[in-house]
């Protein structure tokens, strides 16, 4: 963050303005965004920060108190499956559907799928959800075991990431009855 600061303490290179981008501020320790407040408090001319996380909550009030609060919606399914179309993976038009509803609106989310596709987590991730109804322990063990015996961290939080956003789409479903948040192939 010091680093951070102290370019932006420098000012703009080119150009009249300058911008920092600065992604999980949500993760920051105290001692770290306490040296980003006292940036935020007294900013060089011309600056512009742009904080980013998906936890708003999880981020120090003393920042949050200092910054103009943008929420962004979810975006159309067309417009992400456009712009997955410009990205030219060799990605097949099921990829691209699977893609686009697993993504939920979420622009990086679906980059992300198309350069790490993982259909077989998104399949354990539904058998895990659907176990939660299995009134046989034994089934719900074999299941269980299966999927613990790898050793692969990427697949499990693939898997995970692919429970939350089926677990976030029937919560939104139920709360707001809305399809919008809702992918049609989870049957629920």
């Amino acid at each position: 963050m010091r680093e951070c600061v102290d370019t932006i303490q420098r000012g703009a290179v080119e150009g009249k303005s300058a911008v920092a981008i600065m992604c999980g501020v949500d993760t920051l320790k105290p001692s770290v965004a306490n040296t980003l407040l006292k940036t935020l408090e007294e900013p060089p001319a011309n600056t512009c920060f742009i904080l980013c996380t998906d936890r708003p909550h999880a981020v120090l009030p003393t920042i949050v108190s200092r910054c103009q609060i943008v929420r962004l919606g979810i975006l159309p399914d067309t417009i992400v499956q456009e712009q997955l179309s410009k990205t030219g993976s060799d990605l097949s038009e099921e990829s691209v559907k699977v893609i686009v509803d697993r993504a939920q609106g979420s622009l990086g989310t679906a980059l992300h799928l198309a350069e790490n596709p993982s259909v077989e987590a998104i399949e354990n991730a539904r058998l895990l959800l659907s176990l939660t109804t299995e009134p046989d322990w034994l089934v719900i063990g074999r299941h269980v075991d299966s999927i613990a015996s790898r050793k692969d961290y990427e697949f499990y939080e693939e898997m995970f990431l692919a429970c939350q956003s089926d677990l976030r789409a029937i919560f939104l479903q139920s709360v707001a009855g809305s399809k919008t948040y809702f992918t049609a192939d989870n049957g629920r």
